[in-house]
């Protein structure tokens, strides 16, 4: 394995959903940044990050870094006193280490109502804030570092494939609707060549039941092994589906 150091940074969401964050709100939102960052407790260990695919239903594309692995987007909906109403992830960190460190942190800022003063982005209502955690191997001055850690992440050799692909269910349901979309799915392909169901995370989805259907196919694929020197690893796979309605 290689081991690097990178940075955690802490930066501005640029849009939510279909929402776009003007550069006056995100300045805004690094002061909640700023807040979550102050209780930011490193954890102890993030241990071996595996190797990273992107992949399509035949095969593997790209290959991507270590920032989609520690990176992620925290959604916290803030009252107008400033304290939190809803806190989620829209994006989660596949590092749980790290997810659990910033929701705690951003949960401490809370109670300790660090959020209470901070400039508003909406005087009509809850605010909307986004906040990204970025994975670096270089500082960048726009924004606010978390930490540093020492990562030791594999290098792959050879990406893993998609050895024999599952049939791709199109939910009834949905063709009755006349809807199709793509989706998106992200999993750990463990070192046998499985795919470790409890990390599955929907990235993308405009119907809830293309869930059910993705869930299915990840499953029921046999992929082969991404190799390192000569060694099987695990890896982080991106899949993309196409949910494609034919219509005469």
């Amino acid at each position: 394995m290689r081991s690097e150091t990178v940075i955690l940074d802490l930066a501005a969401g640029a849009k939510w959903k279909e929402r776009h964050f003007s550069d006056a709100d995100q300045k805004t939102i690094m002061f909640y940044a700023d807040a979550i960052r102050q209780r930011f407790a490193p954890p102890s260990s993030l241990g071996a990050i595996p190797t990273v695919a992107e992949m399509d239903r035949t095969g593997a594309v790209d290959a991507e870094g270590v920032s989609s692995i520690l990176g992620g987007r925290l959604v916290l909906i803030a009252r107008p006193n400033g304290r939190v109403r809803e806190l989620f992830w829209e994006e989660l960190p596949m590092a749980t280490p790290v997810a659990r460190a910033v929701f705690t942190a951003a949960m401490a800022a809370d109670s300790t109502r660090e959020f209470v003063g901070i400039p508003r982005i909406n005087n009509a209502g809850d605010d909307t804030i986004v906040v990204r955690i970025v994975a670096r191997r270089d500082a960048d001055d726009t924004v606010l570092p978390l930490m540093r850690a020492s990562v030791s992440s594999y290098v792959a050799d050879q990406p893993p494939q998609v050895l024999k692909a599952a049939t791709l269910d199109f939910p009834r349901s949905a063709g009755r609707a006349g809807v199709g979309s793509p989706g998106r799915v992200r999993f750990v392909l463990g070192s046998d060549g499985r795919a470790i169901m409890s990390t599955l995370q929907i990235t993308r989805v405009d119907w809830r039941d293309f869930i059910p259907a993705m869930t299915r196919w990840v499953e029921r694929t046999t992929f082969s092994a991404a190799m390192s020197r000569g060694c099987a690893v695990p890896a982080l796979v991106a899949q993309e589906f196409g949910f494609t309605v034919e219509r005469s």
